[in-house]
Parts: structure tokens; sequence; C-alpha cells
């Protein structure tokens, strides 16, 4: 950990941003398939059209929840791999160190595109659920 009060106060505050979008993407996604679920089921039964949209729109969600999932995994490892960057000690082991640093960087960059890809099929996904729902909305004559 740096000794650096301002870079731990950005790392804490990444870390969290981090964690709140993560969650967002989860209970976005799970909660779009849920009301989309019960749109289908109860406002929408007699006259679902577009049921390509739903199902497109329902891949993408669950889509969302494997990558994010898949992106704190990668996280976890990389915190793993950081934890055992601590153990070495000392100037002979400084390649030890770097590969490790080398390492932890790669699985974030991995873990950050993995996010990125989840915030985008939630976003895909929610504009299929809209499209379905303007297409399935009752008119009024």
């Amino acid at each position: 950990m740096s000794s650096d009060p301002e870079r731990e106060w950005i790392e804490d505050r990444f870390s969290h941003a981090s964690d709140a979008y993560d969650r967002a993407v989860l209970w976005l996604s799970g909660g779009a398939a849920a009301l989309s679920i019960a749109f289908v089921d109860d406002i929408a039964s007699d006259t679902v059209e577009a049921r390509g949209l739903t199902l497109t729109a329902w891949i993408l969600l669950a889509l969302a929840v494997m990558l994010i999932t898949a992106s704190h995994l990668v996280a976890v490892l990389a915190t793993k791999v950081a934890a055992d960057r601590l153990k070495v000690r000392g100037a002979e082991d400084q390649a030890r160190y770097d590969q490790l640093t080398a390492k932890i960087d790669r699985r974030n960059r991995y873990a950050a595109g993995l996010s990125i890809a989840a915030g985008g099929s939630l976003g895909l996904g929610l504009i299929a659920l809209g499209i379905f729902a303007y297409e399935n909305l009752p008119t009024t004559t």
C-alpha cells in the first residue's frame, strides 16, 4: 500500500465506485428481467408482439450478469496476486515483484473490460425491453 494519503484516498474512492457500479449492473439487470416478465405475464400476455425482442433482452441481461460476475472473479484473483506480491521482499526478488505487478495489471484490465461489456449488455438489453414495451403498450382509441 502506498504511503501517499492522497493516492490511498483515490484508490479507495475508485474501489467504492467500482463496487457500486458492479452492484448497479446486477440489480438493474435482475430488476429489468423481473419487470419484463411481469409485463409479459400480466399486461401484454394477450397481445405480445416482437417476442424476439424479449428473448434478446433477456439474453443480454443474463449476459450482463455473467460478465459482471466474471469481472468480480478476475478482480478477486488480482487481489490474491496483490497479496502474494506483499510477501516478496528484497532487491533479489525484484524480478518476481515485477512479474506479479504485471499479472495484477493484466487482470485489472480484464476486469475493467468485462465491467464495460456488462454495462453495454445491460444498456442494449434495456433498449430492447423499451422497444418491446412500446410495441406492446395498450393503445387508446
